[in-house]
């Protein structure tokens, strides 16, 4: 299995941002591309509002490019 990372870059800059969830969650090392295949392009952010207006930002930076 191969494992995939999110690639936009400035999410750390975002209000509510936490990280990407295959970098907080725990596993032993052998399974770290399954891990990062499932959770590799999810974003954990502090709440809904936040979650919201990140996706927003993400999805207007895709449009523009």
């Amino acid at each position: 299995i191969k494992g995939y990372t999110l690639r936009e870059t400035g999410l750390e800059n975002c209000e509510g941002f936490v990280d990407i969830a295959d970098h907080i969650a725990g596993c032993d090392s052998r399974f770290s591309n399954i891990i990062s295949s499932l959770l590799g392009r999810t974003v954990v952010a502090e709440d809904i509002d936040s979650a919201t207006n990140i996706a927003k930002s993400i999805s207007e930076i895709k449009i523009r490019c």
